[in-house]
């Protein structure tokens, strides 16, 4: 662990409970694993998803996060979908939890497709019953590039301290606020979701 990475750990930990958190654990994570933008979102239930943190250091990937897919978009996510199952704590690459032909999948073809994200790895933290706390980071077209193994590896390796960072968090803070906690009906949101261009 580089001396970098070690600092970027203190302040990830000094920050635990404050309202510097996302900023700092996000930064700690680029110094593990260089990445092109991060998004820190906390699913609940049913609920429309709330964003908490998002950086970008190249094209703005999210620029239809506020009129796509926070309105419907969200309801074809995998990660989503792996946050109703209630999916083991963990690292995970995106392809590690789409469905198979993610790219020919309407999710793909009306959002993830367009956004211009080339690779991703999320941090994903169920949190009791309904709650699941996720981070993640992409590589665009700007860098040209994917996650390479020993990137992804070194990621890996601080997985326990990430997954203890996130908990302590969760326990000392006040529940973030979640932007609309009355589930749609399973029509609505499947008309919703039908709707996306």
């Amino acid at each position: 662990m580089t001396k970098s990475v070690f600092e970027g750990l203190a302040l990830a930990i000094d920050a635990i409970g404050k309202r510097e958190f996302y900023p700092a654990i996000t930064e700690y994570l680029r110094r593990c694993l260089s990445y092109d933008n991060v998004i820190v979102i906390i699913f609940s239930g049913t609920a429309v998803p709330s964003v908490l943190y998002k950086k970008i250091y190249g094209p703005d990937v999210f620029r239809y996060l506020a009129e796509q897919y926070l309105p419907a978009a969200y309801l074809l996510d995998p990660i989503y979908h792996f946050h109703l199952r209630r999916g083991a704590p963990g690292l995970y690459r995106l392809l590690d939890v789409a469905p198979d032909q993610f790219r020919r999948s309407r999710y793909f073809k009306w959002y993830y497709g367009r956004i211009g994200i080339t690779d991703e790895i999320s941090v994903v933290l169920p949190i009791g019953e309904n709650v699941t706390v996720t981070i993640s980071m992409g590589m665009d077209g700007s860098s040209g590039h994917v996650f390479t193994p020993k990137a992804e590896e070194c990621l890996r390796s601080h997985e326990p301290a990430i997954m203890s960072l996130l908990k302590a968090h969760w326990v000392v803070s006040e529940t973030p606020p979640i932007q609309d906690t009355r589930p749609l009906p399973i029509t609505d949101s499947l008309v919703a979701a039908m709707r996306i261009h």
